[in-house]
């Protein structure tokens, strides 16, 4: 192992060593989890791509609209982008919810509230209904 010259001095001066520097890591998915999926929900399994996608009833701006800001995200001026990766079942709503993105615990909530409540157009593959996953941005703004 090579030191520094500057570091052997330190150390042969009985002088103790900066610390290290504190590396935050990326920001991971949250611990949030929402409804899971019935076998009833997703037929024969999950598909991640579909002949026919998967869709949002009234489009994503509907989601985005529903979204509740929670009052102690508002006061100290929490914002960013929540992703939500879901399942949409065979009856059109959304199961296996987590977040995949968080920015805080009460908005991840907001969230998964938000995606859970929407309705969906059902995938479709070979002319038949599956069960498609899908992800979904959920952007939190204050004026």
């Amino acid at each position: 192992m090579r030191l520094l010259p500057a570091v052997l001095l330190a150390l042969a001066a009985g002088c103790d060593l900066p610390p290290e520097p504190v590396v935050q890591p990326p920001m991971a998915a949250s611990a949030l989890a929402g409804r899971e999926c019935t076998p009833g929900e997703t037929g024969p399994g999950v598909l991640e791509f579909a002949m026919v996608a998967p869709g949002i009833v009234d489009g994503l701006e509907a989601i985005q609209s529903s979204l509740i800001y929670p009052e102690f995200d508002r006061r100290h001026g929490v914002q960013g982008t929540v992703t939500i990766r879901f399942v949409v079942g065979l009856d059109g709503r959304a199961c296996d919810t987590e977040v995949a993105r968080s920015v805080s615990e009460s908005l991840d909530q907001a969230a998964l509230t938000a995606v859970e409540q929407a309705r969906y157009t059902v995938g479709r593959q070979d002319g038949r209904p599956v069960a498609v996953r899908m992800t979904v941005p959920l952007r939190f703004t204050l004026p």
